[in-house]
């Protein structure tokens, strides 16, 4: 059960009248937590350590924020070419630049980059691929399909972060590429591949990399 509905069920099943607030840049992590006949205030607390998160009550008001001074830790394994990785209140950039290692990936990292040129860039290359003839002897290549495939998670980019770049989530057995693409959805950020080396930049909103795939002519043929 993710976190923000674990919070909401204990409030289901017996929290006090007090309402509830989570902040805005709190993770959805993942929680296993089993508690039976125990004082609420101790599973809150209890709920809270799990996760990296400290309350406060205001006005009758619990507020669930990211705990800063909470212990990080990071777990990160390849096995068979599938990661397992475990990560709690570590740095976002950190445990990428890992991730990236450990598969022994050639890369480019800034969490904090501006993601334009490399927007540009893939916009341009796909442009030409789009234009350019079917390949020989690969009868009924849907060039565009591939191209489309490829662009969604530039189309439909990862919500940005809010506040500093951590990250809290557990994987399992995920191959590198579905590893990076759940990083990107937790981390909001962009992945790239140009020229053998995967490059990490921030995310940016859907307007922008409209415009961007507007100017290079390839916007119209990802929406047919």
């Amino acid at each position: 059960m993710a976190v923000r509905a674990a919070i909401k069920e204990l409030w289901r099943q017996g929290a006090p009248k007090e309402k509830y607030l989570i902040a805005d840049d709190v993770p959805n992590t993942p929680v296993d937590l089993e508690v039976t006949r125990a004082p609420f205030e101790d599973v809150v607390s209890r709920l809270c350590g799990a996760v990296q998160l400290k309350y406060d009550i205001r006005d009758n008001t619990y507020f669930f924020t990211v705990d800063p001074n909470a212990a990080s830790t990071a777990f990160i394994k390849v096995v068979n070419d599938k990661c397992s990785l475990d990560v709690k209140n570590a740095d976002l950039e950190s445990v990428v630049q890992q991730v990236l290692e450990t598969f022994r990936k050639a890369s480019d990292v800034n969490i904090n980059g501006d993601p334009t040129e490399e927007l540009k860039s893939f916009a341009q290359r796909r442009g030409q691929m789009l234009a350019a003839p079917s390949p020989p002897g690969i009868p009924g290549l849907d060039m565009r399909s591939s191209v489309k495939n490829e662009a969604q998670i530039y189309i439909k980019p990862p919500k940005p972060r809010s506040g500093v770049a951590k990250i809290t989530m557990k994987l399992t057995d995920f191959t590198f590429i579905d590893t990076l693409d759940a990083l990107s959805k937790n981390g909001g950020f962009l992945w790239f591949l140009r020229n053998n080396k995967y490059i990490i930049r921030n995310t940016t909103s859907p307007e922008k990399v409209r415009d961007i795939f507007k100017e290079a002519g390839i916007w119209d043929q990802l929406q047919k």
